[in-house]
């Protein structure tokens, strides 16, 4: 399976070891890449060699059957090490094979032994519309630019935006009396520092 570099999901399970009751690790379930941590999920496509040509997502070598296994986040990691390039993966049931994108040999990780969490109900919540007396709201973000405004005010944990939302599509963005500017706060000082991330306009 080829894997993208900008797929990086070990970022998301950890560094290793377990989540409460659950082995920390990467979750190859056919068609999807689950990664899960304390207080994240990241969910990727896997396509077909001929599924969707052209676009940028983890691919099945032709004639590649699709993975069922746990995958070690130090295996993704490796994968997507390099400048340039992709990385690629050969999932067995015990253990995946890894070369990254800069070439280099291939490196065997043992998959992890353990149970993976249940997501397919935390990712329903997500999908139901919204309850009577909720909405959905949607911001578009740069998130590099997050993580810097989040970093140079001190809130390395966690931040707290407000922002302007338009009612009738639901969106922060620039139309009407909406500016698109998102305040960014630290959650524990929110005296402490504070910063303006714009909405990223999506045409």
């Amino acid at each position: 399976m080829k894997l993208p570099k900008r797929f990086r999901l070990h970022e998301a399970a950890g560094s290793g070891g377990t989540t409460g009751d659950y082995v920390e690790a990467i979750r190859a379930d056919g068609g999807r890449l689950i990664s899960v941590g304390t207080a994240s999920l990241a969910v990727v496509p896997i396509l077909a060699s001929d599924e969707r040509p052209g676009a940028d997502l983890p691919r099945l070598a032709a004639g590649e059957s699709r993975p069922d296994a746990l995958i070690a986040p130090k295996a993704i990691a490796e994968a997507t090490r390099g400048t340039k390039g992709e990385g690629r993966l050969q999932i067995g049931p015990e253990s995946t094979e890894v070369t990254g994108g800069d070439g280099k040999p291939w490196v065997r990780f043992d998959n992890p032994v353990g149970s993976f969490p249940p997501i397919d109900d935390v990712l329903e919540l997500t999908r139901r519309p919204s309850p009577a007396g909720h909405r959905h709201v949607e911001v578009c973000l740069d998130a590099e630019a997050l993580a810097r405004v989040a970093r140079a005010i001190g809130a390395g944990e966690a931040v707290r935006l407000r922002f302007l939302v338009n009612e009738t599509t639901g969106r922060c963005d620039a139309s009407g009396e909406a500016h698109g500017a998102i305040e960014v706060r630290p959650v524990r000082e929110p005296d402490a520092g504070s910063g303006v991330l714009m909405a990223v306009v999506v045409s």
